[in-house]
């Protein structure tokens, strides 16, 4: 079996050995970049099964290149760990905005890299077996063999109970990350089959919202996106055909459409909820989806600035 293969992203050469020696200790292949440039080059050739990510580095910093792996739906999927030494809130709040799965401040522990990394690709490979359970995305069988052995192999010697992880701030609701529900309903006229609505829902603390809406997007699927905010002030109703949003009505804001979507990337934690069903819409909505999360991105980054 190949090992895990982990990308690190640090213009630091230090910082770069000492993941190189931490992750190879753990039985996993280290490629290295030394930007975001040359990672986002190595990505399309590599296909890492994870990126440990800095943010400040030169030619493209480390929020340029996860907007654009999360915009991209052959990368969007792929877990993002944020190592930086910026541990202002504002940054850690920025990168799980922006798609990151993780953020770790500098300096930091080799079992915290270590339980962070299992964490995140328990999550991911959870959120992706979901999604094959609805047929809306199928992961190479080869790809998750690796996972799955990397992270029994590490729960022999560790456990992530031991450690502390940081996290942001838990959701106000509790239920499972992720949740596959098929509902039937029955019609009323017995010439009719049955209606199912497979229904994907789960945290938009553990799953961000770009990584939802790229899957719809690559698998092209249909349906219904309802998104609720953490303290369930605001609603977002999104309709979706081939992958496409062709219209998005808010509650509780005055948005709709592109900039409801733009509000609801802002939101500081959430639950989404995707009934894949036939939708008879007309489209109001030019922009594509990758068009719709980068320039989301760029008005959050555009926030940030006016507010530091």
């Amino acid at each position: 079996m190949s090992p895990l293969s982990i990308m690190t992203v640090d213009d630091d050469p230090i910082i770069r050995l000492a993941l190189k020696k931490i992750l190879e200790r753990d039985g996993c292949v280290v490629v290295e970049a030394r930007d975001g440039q040359e990672a986002l080059d190595k990505i399309r050739e590599e296909k890492p099964n994870l990126v440990i990510l800095d943010v400040n580095m030169p030619r493209m910093t480390g929020w340029q290149l996860i907007r654009m792996l999360r915009a991209n739906p052959m990368f969007s999927l792929i877990p993002v760990i944020f190592l930086s030494v910026e541990n202002d809130p504002k940054d850690e709040l920025q990168g799980f905005r922006l798609g990151a799965d993780a953020y770790i401040s500098k300096p930091f522990s080799p079992k915290k890299l270590i339980a962070t990394t299992i964490e995140v690709l328990k999550k991911s490979r959870a959120f992706r077996e979901k999604f094959e359970n609805t047929g809306m995305y199928n992961t190479p069988a080869r790809q998750n063999n690796i996972v799955d052995e990397y992270i029994a192999d590490s729960d022999e010697f560790m456990s992530i109970d031991e450690f502390e992880v940081d996290n942001t701030e838990e959701p106000a609701y509790e239920e499972d990350d992720l949740v596959l529900i098929d509902n039937f309903e029955e019609s009323e006229t017995e010439s009719k089959m049955p209606v199912v609505h497979t229904i994907l829902s789960g945290s938009l603390m553990q799953i961000g919202l770009s990584s939802v809406l790229s899957m719809i997007n690559l698998e092209r699927k249909t349906g219904i996106l309802i998104l609720d905010n953490v303290d369930k002030t605001e609603k977002v109703q999104a309709y979706v055909v081939k992958g496409e949003i062709f219209k998005a009505e808010s509650e509780g804001v005055d948005f709709v459409n592109e900039e409801a979507i733009y509000n609801a990337l802002t939101w500081q934690g959430g639950k989404f909820a995707f009934y894949y069903q036939d939708v008879d819409i007309e489209d109001e909505i030019d922009a594509p989806i990758t068009s719709i999360l980068l320039e989301g991105a760029r008005l959050i980054d555009e926030a940030l600035r006016d507010n530091s």
